[in-house]
């Protein structure tokens, strides 16, 4: 537990480092991108240039200004929309080579590349565009405060000559700190959207994190298995569950006990005794069953006269591990946890044989035995052998019964919640905004600059990881 503990506490503290440790000289205060024309500093204050743009896509604000490089290139730009130039077609900043007969017009911005962030030097607010290609281009915008100014574009040109790399200065007042912003009517000052929906899936995890282990400890389970279903994210990614008894394996086939399995309401295997403890197991692949005290059950252990569930056809699973193979996992919670490890080998002339092993102490699962049961302290060894273990190809679909896997479960609430983040986020954006075009997709500005936040978060942290310590030299 303490182990967990402080492997959650470690990833907490990069990933705050991730998140406010951008360069190795954090801001303390940094305006957010909100949208590709827009940000918000943390007490609220907005710098918003979208009144310095033309909202059509012939002409943009700002048209063949000349750099300040002497016979240097002449430079266009339109700070919120896209416009088309010569060979530039729907570009946010374009550079004007000339040249006879015609001059050459290259991209060097696009607007869904657009990124605001702080001069690594002096913490001056910039806005960086990129173009991506046979030849990777980024201008730097750095934006200055100045109320007496509508807007003045300065053009520092490539430097060096052939670098890809462009300086610009743009100084207005619209570059100024702003408590509201002309495109938004009602400004935010608290959580977005996506922060709250990514706040509720946080609570969520640490809410079955920390209440599955502490419900596994109180059921007496130790070391690996205190983790809530610890079988099922073990096995992540090696079958995909079909039903309770029939799972898919990554090269397409397919294993389905469902032939073993009796519909009658009695167990297929009934009474089975194990090698000399004295108990005797009843089993039935796919169907519920009742026998003695178990009600319903997949699993029955018997002893001494009384019955004990060992495991239920909803809670089966399917898990593969190295040491033993694929097995076909239940668990119950009568009395204490019990969990049955089904481990099936593929007996291709067989059409189905249980062995019952018996009981032996925890330490003992390092034999590599084929069928295990969890019980306290102590493990019961069953093997299954069968035809139906073996992989076939996949000819009937899907049958019997067992419900959707864990997988599918939280497949289908990634996709809901996704679907409801897009379609409500869009609703907002567009009714309560009054967003169009790109800037309606909720919180923009963030997917956009995502990816160099990761490749900055990785290389925050890989640096970090690689500082040694030494001696100064005096």
């Amino acid at each position: 537990m303490a182990d967990v503990t402080q492997l959650i506490f470690f990833t907490l503290v990069i990933l705050t480092c991730y998140v406010y440790s951008d360069d190795p000289h954090p801001i303390i205060d940094v305006c957010r991108q909100k949208s590709p024309c827009l940000c918000q500093y943390s007490n609220g204050d907005f710098v918003d240039l979208t009144s310095l743009s033309n909202d059509n896509d012939t002409e943009p604000r700002f048209k063949d200004i000349p750099s300040e490089i002497f016979g240097g290139a002449k430079y266009s730009w339109n700070p919120c929309h896209l416009f088309s130039e010569g060979e530039c077609a729907n570009v946010t900043m374009c550079e004007v080579i000339a040249g006879a007969p015609i001059p050459k017009y290259v991209p060097i911005g696009n607007m869904m590349n657009a990124k605001f962030d702080h001069n690594e030097v002096n913490g001056d607010l910039q806005l960086q565009y990129g173009i991506t290609g046979e030849e990777n281009r980024t201008a730097y915008l750095i934006l200055f405060c100045d109320k007496t100014q509508e807007g003045q574009f300065i053009v520092k040109g490539e430097e060096p000559a052939g670098s890809g790399k462009y300086y610009f200065e743009l100084h207005s007042k619209h570059t100024c700190r702003f408590t509201t912003s002309p495109t938004i009517s009602n400004p935010d000052s608290g959580l977005s959207a996506g922060s709250v929906i990514g706040i509720i899936i946080a609570c969520l995890v640490g809410v079955y994190l920390l209440g599955g282990m502490a419900y596994q400890k109180i059921n007496g389970a130790t070391g690996k298995e205190i983790i809530p279903n610890y079988p099922f994210w073990s096995a992540v990614g090696s079958s995909i569950k079909v039903n309770s008894c029939k799972c898919k394996l990554d090269d397409g086939t397919v294993i389905d006990l469902s032939p073993l399995g009796l519909t009658s309401g009695n167990p297929k295997y009934k009474d089975v005794p194990d090698a000399g403890a004295g108990d005797v197991f009843s089993y039935n692949p796919c169907y519920s069953f009742t026998e003695n005290a178990c009600n319903d059950v997949s699993v029955c252990q018997i002893r001494n006269g009384a019955g004990f569930s060992a495991g239920t056809q909803d809670s089966a699973r399917f898990q593969y591990d190295e040491q033993n193979g694929l097995a076909l996992v239940y668990s119950a919670t009568s009395d204490v946890l019990r969990t049955t490890y089904t481990y099936l080998q593929c007996e291709p002339d067989q059409e189905g044989a249980l062995n019952v092993l018996g009981e032996i102490v925890a330490d003992a699962v390092k034999l590599g035995l084929r069928m295990v049961i969890i019980e306290d302290f102590y493990l019961k060894y069953l093997y299954l052998a069968s035809k139906y273990a073996c992989p076939t190809k996949d000819t009937s679909g899907s049958s019997g019964g067992g419900g959707l896997s864990g997988g599918s479960i939280l497949l289908i609430i990634v996709v809901v919640l996704l679907f409801v983040y897009l379609i409500g986020g869009l609703a907002f954006q567009t009714a309560v905004k009054k967003a169009e075009g790109t800037d309606r997709i909720p919180n923009l500005g963030f997917w956009v600059t995502l990816p160099g936040l990761i490749k900055e978060g990785f290389s925050f942290t890989f640096n970090t990881a690689k500082l040694k310590a030494g001696y100064s030299s005096i």
